[in-house]
């Protein structure tokens, strides 16, 4: 009996302590997000259908943070694709997390890296006392965790998400890691000891809706000198400026190391970009181009070796100069050849930031139309139909049911929805009957069916 005893005092030791630490850990979660959660804030704008200032408008919301005490306010770049003029966006407002205010800002523009945008508070005194966050380099190591703090669907709350690191993205024009949680483009990432070492952003390599955050080094330089005007819908760059930009359906990796450039038969001192992704039935594969071509030239410019992020910076802004309807030439390298291919661009598909949404706030969520980034990044093919659930509020009938950002509702009951109109028709049959439980059918990650049950308290 004496011998038992001695060999189960270890694991027993163990389970009392188990406990102990699970706490600690808690509790430091817990006093990190309470001590960094005040710079997080959550900034509204319109975004207009067209140009005209009196053209129909879409409500946005995602997540900003204060990066210094004259109200600069740094946000994520995806909502603001390079292809919609600036002149689009307005009544721009920021909600600090202390109280229920609302103040105005204003929008500067893309910072020196294009993953991250700024505002700037246009009424700082009300926002004297505020902190700010300040931004650190840092390293993770796979399976490392992180906390993210994420502004709510009510201005003035926030909530954090405990994370962890499944993979460490390096080169390629940007650095940083992927996560296992899904939040608002532009929340602050932090280390267990407390240190902001990123942004959730996307990594423009491939699809735009990867969940990437975006290291602190490659933010640092835009936060401390960040534009410091909107630049113009009409810029003295000419009618060009003004037409709708030009989409060819690809996605790229810089050719930005020697031993990469060596890979594919290239000198080792050689720029260019590598295509990843070709889009089904786009400008770029309509004429031919591969996965595994490397774009050497666009409209007759080279794509020279640059340091990291400005690889990147260079690259989108030769892309941003092509206009719907031109025709590009592209000097690209395939099976150790350098050839010419033309194709016309398009005019870009409709981005996320303004596609159609509808708000439902006695139930607790948002949904907005399904468009080519949310096919991308959750690899959907044209056949699948549905809406994208984009905010559920805590507390809801709608977070009861189970149903999360992100998910593609695809049925309200027995009736198929295959876009936001087919929604908008089916959710007011439910309101209009009030049932006491509505099935959704939706789709999960890309590849999970599932049936949530909501039940609303009529």
């Amino acid at each position: 009996m004496r011998t038992c005893w001695r060999r189960i005092r270890i694991p027993l030791a163990l389970l009392f302590f188990l406990p102990v630490l699970a706490d600690e850990r808690q509790e430091s979660i817990r006093r990190i997000f309470a001590e960094n959660r005040d710079p997080v804030v959550l900034v509204s704008y319109r975004v207009h259908a067209s140009d005209d200032p009196n053209s129909p408008a879409q409500d946005q919301r995602i997540a900003g943070v204060l990066v210094d005490a004259k109200g600069l306010v740094m946000v994520s770049g995806l909502p603001f694709p390079e292809q919609v003029p600036v002149g689009r966006y307005d009544q721009f407002t920021v909600a600090p997390s202390e109280g229920r205010i609302q103040v105005k800002a204003r929008f500067l523009g893309r910072g020196k890296i294009p993953q991250v945008a700024f505002l700037r508070i246009t009424e700082p005194e009300k926002l004297a006392k505020m902190p700010v966050l300040a931004f650190q380099e840092g390293e993770l190591q796979l399976a490392d965790e992180v906390l993210l703090i994420s502004p709510t669907i009510e201005p003035g709350r926030q909530v954090f998400h405990v994370a962890m690191c499944n993979q460490i993205l390096e080169g390629g024009g940007v650095n940083g890691w992927k996560t296992s949680a899904t939040t608002y483009p532009g929340c602050p990432v932090l280390s267990l000891d407390g240190k902001a070492i990123g942004v959730v952003s996307t990594s423009n390599l491939a699809d735009p809706q990867q969940n990437f955050v975006l290291s602190a080094k490659d933010f640092l330089a835009s936060i401390s000198d960040p534009p410091t005007a909107p630049q113009p819908a009409s810029s003295p760059t000419g009618p060009a400026q003004r037409s709708q930009r030009g989409w060819l359906g690809l996605s790229f990796q810089t050719l930005d190391s020697s031993d990469l450039a060596e890979d594919f038969g290239l000198p080792a001192d050689s720029g260019g970009i590598v295509v990843t992704t070709v889009i089904e039935d786009s400008p770029a594969a309509r004429a031919g181009l591969r996965i595994g071509d490397v774009i050497l030239t666009v409209k007759g410019t080279e794509v020279k070796r640059a340091p990291g992020p400005q690889m990147v910076a260079m690259v989108q802004g030769l892309f941003g100069q092509i206009i719907a309807g031109q025709e590009v030439v592209l000097g690209f390298w395939r099976d150790g050849k350098r050839q010419d291919m033309r194709l016309k661009a398009a005019t870009p598909p409709l981005p996320s930031a303004q596609a159609p949404r509808q708000a439902y706030p006695a139930f607790g969520f948002v949904v907005r139309e399904l468009v080519l980034e949310d096919r991308m990044g959750m690899r959907l093919s044209k056949e699948q139909k549905g809406v994208v659930c984009i905010e559920v509020g805590n507390s809801t009938w709608a977070a009861d049911s189970g149903l999360r950002p992100g998910d593609v509702v695809q049925r309200v009951d027995e009736e198929e929805v295959e876009n936001l109109a087919a929604f908008q028709k089916a959710f007011a049959g439910v309101v209009e009957r009030r049932p006491a439980r509505v099935f959704l059918g939706v789709l999960r990650g890309g590849r999970d069916t599932l049936t949530l049950k909501l039940e609303p308290h009529w």
